[in-house]
Parts: C-alpha cells; structure tokens; sequence
C-alpha cells in the first residue's frame, strides 16, 4: 500500500467574512485589513429563482455602486451557488469591497429582487 503525506499551511486565511444580504450597496472593506489574499468565494443566489446576480469585488476600502469598476466580476447563475477558489490566492492591498447588482456592467447600480449571500475565505 502507497500513501503521500503533505505538511498543510498553518494559517492559510484567518477572515471568514459573511455578508448575508449582498445588494446594489456596497460593504465597505470587508476584511478591516489593507492587504492580503482572497483564497475563496462562495455566493448564494437561490432567493432570486429567475435572474442571475453579479457579484463584484474590489480591491479598495471603499466603492461608489455604479462607478467603481470591480477586480473580480463573479456572475451567478438564477436560482443556484457558485464557489470559487483562488489556489495562491487574489491579492488585494487596500481593503475589499462588495456589491450585488442585476447587470455586469460597472455602471449597474440595479438591485436585485432579493438578496445574494456571500461568504469570503481571505487572509490577514
């Protein structure tokens, strides 16, 4: 019999952030820190069963929903969750902020007809 042992990180990531009700108002860095990684996203759109939601992060400590133009643009789709993983991590250096919008268009400043909830895996 084979096996492989690896050494794991220790603390891969230390926020958990949760943002219950992501909407067309942005939460204003999120992580309370200036810098780091995002390692994992995990967005819910099951409340809004006919319209895609569209998630957007930014790398600064604070946005303007409908003119800050996002880093990272996650579309989720109608009904469903999505999860993504960043394996060596997507740096951020002046905080995160994020939004929920109907339109993948930075100008979008549209609501959605309920809320997204978010969960970020980001380091300290």
């Amino acid at each position: 019999m084979s096996f492989t042992r690896t050494t794991t990180p220790v603390a891969l990531a230390g926020n958990l952030v949760t943002i219950s009700q992501c909407t067309n108002s942005a939460e204003d860095n999120v992580t309370a820190d200036s810098s780091g990684r995002i390692y994992q996203v995990k967005a819910d759109n099951s409340l809004n069963e006919q319209l895609p939601a569209y998630l957007k992060i930014v790398d600064a400590s604070s946005a303007t929903v409908g003119t800050t133009n996002p880093d990272i643009l996650i579309e989720i789709p109608a009904g469903e969750s999505v999860n993504y993983i960043w394996e060596a991590g997507f740096p951020y250096a002046a905080g995160v902020s994020v939004w929920c919008t109907d339109a993948p268009q930075s100008s979008s400043n549209s609501p959605l007809g309920s809320p997204v909830s978010v969960i970020i895996l980001a380091s300290t």
